[in-house]
Parts: structure tokens; C-alpha cells; sequence
């Protein structure tokens, strides 16, 4: 049994399906074990639901996904696995784990499977000795054995696609205009990431980048088109808008298969490679939205951070966005190394320049295996419930610029006030709506949001 842990979604929040769990069943199966998923948040199980299914399905191995804002969340499930099911082999993955393996010691936990875990898994769950198990920590006694290190794997068609039909497929939706009644499912399309963003963890993939085919990409798509309806895909990774040779394979893919026109799909992208031509591809191809890391409007906090973009880079991604008609989202982050308040107010004041049709503000959270929390951890806590992206009433865990972790969640506040409470972004909503549906999605969502950053 591979778990997802129970966590609290956001109010009218989006429901994202475990796309890491789905390659480990797949590895499994192919290897000719009976596997079963169970994504937790996605049916809001309850502890006695989850104690239920695990003595129905009687495992003889538990997989739990652990990232470190669940922490607390996958410890408590471990106990209850452990109590139900005292003899079962208890694994732990996932990017907190592949950080910080010695998290295991004093949990009720077998094993620590490091890195991606397609092919050592497989190894664990076939009864080998674990000391003949690269790839993995585990408890001998009182003490952590760590094994040899294993490569990832390389060629990344091979690994086949998620195991769907494991997955409470109707499940996943994608919460914003235009998506909200669609069937909705992530993909990545690429491992890894050569990029050296200061705040960001590369524990699980590394810093090596492995892509799929372009071919092998939208064969899954149409095949979730065909199989499931699926309408809506959001690509997660970092680097799918790498480069142009690799968009217009894709947009030439799509378009002559006809799904530009049944599949809409957004994707992260860096702001530093955008062009018309890109854009265009992309917009052809069915794209509906682009999310940029912005992260600052400091170029001083931009370069401590080493995300190697300009101001203007920014300001010129999402105006061409804008002309091909495209929706944007910025990600900006607050409590950066050297920022200042005033920092926080070019953040704000370049938001509001480029003017993205939604925003998301995090408090930087130093994650185990970034460099910043490498940087960091000799006085960091170790209370990973406090590891929180969206502090609004809860003190950060770190102060690495003026603004203190008593002033954070207030900055924060002000940050997302100042960006939706404008009078110009309300008209531009106000532009947007064009059914009762609209109006009614807004008024629904702005409700369900907004509470978390009011007063």
C-alpha cells in the first residue's frame, strides 16, 4: 500500500493527485506486485477509514509520501499503521526523507528510501537484504545504516506513466475560471533541475535534468483524453519551457493529433527564455496559463538568492504573455536572505506593474536539502510544524533579512491586500465574467481565499 498523508486543503482549494505515488505503483506492478493507492486528502479519509482500509487490504509493506510540511501529518498515520498492523515493513520517501533520512530513527519506520524510488522500492518490497539495497537508510538496533547511493533513472519513458487506475481519478480538480468543471490531472516531463535557486530542494531529482520524449508526453495525454476524459493538464515541472525546439515539437505534436482543441494546460516557466514565438507555440498548442517565479522585485535579493533573472526580464515575460492572450500567475516570496521592507515594497510595486491575473505570496521556508537550509540548519528547529509556506498567523521558522518572524505573517497580509484589494484588478475581473457561473466562481472563491489574509 502506497499513502498519501492526510492534510488540510485550503477552502475551495485545488486537489492535486500524487503523480510520484502513481510511478511507484507502476514500478511495482510491472515487477508483478498487487499494489493499491491511497490518496487520502483526495476523499478526505478519516483516521478510522484509513485504520479500515488497512485491515481490509492487509499490506505487507506500507509506502508513505513524506514532504516536510506533512511531517506531522505522516507521523501520525505511521503510528496508526504500526499499531494496526505491527508486522508490516514500514517505508518512508519522498523529498524530507531523501534530506534528512535520520528523520526515521525515532519513528516507528523500517526504512528510508532515498531519492527517486521507482527502482529501489522494487528491491525493498522483493525481500532482499537491506544492507544489498542501495539507495536506502535503515534501523539496525538503535543505530541508521545508510547504503550505498543509487542513480536515478535516465531513460524516463521507461518508466512508463502513473498508475491511473489506482487513482481516484474524478477526484482532481483544478479550483479557477475556466478549468473548475474539468477533469484535471498533473504531468511532469522532466526530472531534475540545473538551476541553483538558493531556497529550493533537489534532494529527490538532483541538479542533473533527464526529459521525456515529446512523443512519449502526449501519447499520456491522449491517452488520459480517451480513457478518462481528462480535458485539463497542468505541467509541474520547472523546465518544460526549456527551450523553443522543444515547444514547437510539442505544439506540432498536439496539433496534429487535433488536441489543441480538446486540452487545455498550464505550466511553470522561468522568465528569462520567453519569447513571441515561444508564446505563440504555446498558446496554439492549447496553453491557458503560464506561472512564473518571480520571487522578488529586489534585484540585490534576486542574485543572493541566485535566481539569476533581471527585473526586466520579468516585466517582458508577462507583457508578451498578456498579448497572446494567455493568464499569468507570479510567484513572489517574502523573507528572503538580505531583503529589507523595502524590499517587500519593490515585490508589491512590480506585482503590480506586470499586474498577473491571480499572485502567490509564500514566507520562505527553508526546506531540509536547499542550500539555505544547509546554510542554516545548525540553528534551525527541528519542530517541522512549523515549516510553513503560508504563515499567516504563525510565526516563520527563520529570520534571514530586517523583517522579523513576528512581522512576516503581517507582511504577507499586506502583501495580498495590496495586489487584490486595487481597484484596477477588480475591474479587470469585473471585464472577465461572462455568465452567471463566472460571477457566482468569483464571488466563491475571493469568500473561501480572501479570509486568510484579511485584517
Amino acid at each position: 500500500m502506497l499513502v498519501r498523508p492526510k492534510i488540510k486543503l485550503f477552502d475551495y482549494g485545488n486537489v492535486i493527485p500524487p503523480l510520484s505515488l502513481g510511478y511507484l505503483a507502476t514500478a511495482l506492478e510491472k515487477a508483478g506486485h498487487e499494489v493499491m493507492i491511497l490518496d487520502q486528502p483526495s476523499i478526505d479519509m478519516s483516521s478510522a477509514g484509513f485504520v479500515q482500509a488497512l485491515l481490509d487490504y492487509q499490506p505487507q509493506y506500507v509506502g508513505v509520501s513524506v514532504l516536510t510540511p506533512e511531517f506531522d501529518n505522516a507521523v501520525a498515520d505511521t503510528k496508526l499503521i504500526r499499531t494496526t498492523l505491527p508486522h508490516c515493513v514500514i517505508m518512508w520517501g519522498g523529498p524530507h526523507v531523501s534530506a534528512v533520512p535520520d528523520c526515521i530513527i525515532s519513528l516507528p519506520v523500517d526504512v528510508a528510501i532515498i531519492g527517486e524510488g521507482e527502482e529501489t522500492i522494487i528491491d525493498v518490497v522483493s525481500g532482499n537484504d537491506f544492507i544489498k539495497i542501495s539507495g536506502i537508510a535503515y534501523k539496525d538496533h538503535n543505530d541508521l545504516v545508510y547504503t550505498s547511493k543509487r542513480a536515478p533513472p535516465q531513460e524516463l519513458d521507461l518508466l512508463g506513466s502513473p498508475a491511473y487506475h489506482l487513482l481516484p481519478m474524478d477526484k482532481y480538480k483544478y479550483y479557477q475560471r475556466g478549468w473548475e468543471d474539468r477533469l484535471f490531472f498533473n504531468m511532469m516531463t522532466s526530472r531534475g533541475c540545473c538551476f541553483g535557486c538558493t531556497f529550493c530542494c533537489s534532494a529527490v531529482s538532483g541538479n542533473k535534468v533527464r526529459f521525456r520524449s515529446i512523443k512519449h508526453i502526449v501519447d499520456e495525454i491522449e491517452w488520459l483524453y480517451e480513457q478518462y476524459d481528462v480535458t485539463a493538464i497542468s505541467f509541474v515541472d520547472d523546465l518544460f519551457t526549456i527551450n523553443l525546439e522543444r515547444i514547437k515539437e510539442f505544439h506540432d505534436e498536439m496539433v496534429n493529433r487535433g488536441l489543441n482543441k480538446k486540452i487545455i494546460w498550464s505550466c511553470n516557466a522561468r522568465v528569462d527564455n520567453m519569447t513571441d514565438k515561444m508564446l505563440m507555440y504555446m498558446k496554439h498548442a492549447g496553453c491557458m496559463k503560464i506561472s512564473f517565479g518571480v520571487e522578488s522585485g529586489d534585484p540585490i535579493v534576486l542574485t543572493k538568492i541566485k535566481k539569476h533573472i533581471t527585473v526586466e526580464q520579468v516585466k517582458n515575460a508577462f507583457k508578451l504573455a498578456r498579448k497572446e492572450g494567455i493568464e499569468t500567475l507570479g510567484f513572489f516570496m517574502i523573507g528572503l536572505p538580505g531583503e529589507t521592507k523595502d524590499s517587500i515594497k519593490q515585490s508589491i510595486e512590480l506585482a503590480k506593474q506586470i499586474n498577473p491575473d491571480f499572485i502567490s505570496v509564500t514566507v520562505l521556508t527553508p526546506l531540509p536539502g536547499s542550500p539555505v537550509w544547509e546554510e542554516n540548519k545548525d540553528k534551525l528547529s527541528t519542530d517541522w510544524s512549523r515549516y510553513k509556506f503560508t504563515a499567516f498567523d504563525e510565526k516563520p521558522v527563520l529570520q534571514l533579512g530586517e523583517v522579523t518572524v513576528d512581522e512576516l505573517p503581517g507582511e504577507l497580509k499586506h502583501f495580498y491586500r495590496s495586489f487584490y484589494y486595487r481597484p484596477r484588478y477588480v475591474l479587470s475581473r469585473l471585464m472577465k465574467i461572462r455568465s452567471i457561473g463566472d460571477l457566482v466562481f468569483y464571488i466563491k472563491k475571493a469568500l473561501a481565499v480572501s479570509k486568510y489574509w484579511r485584517g
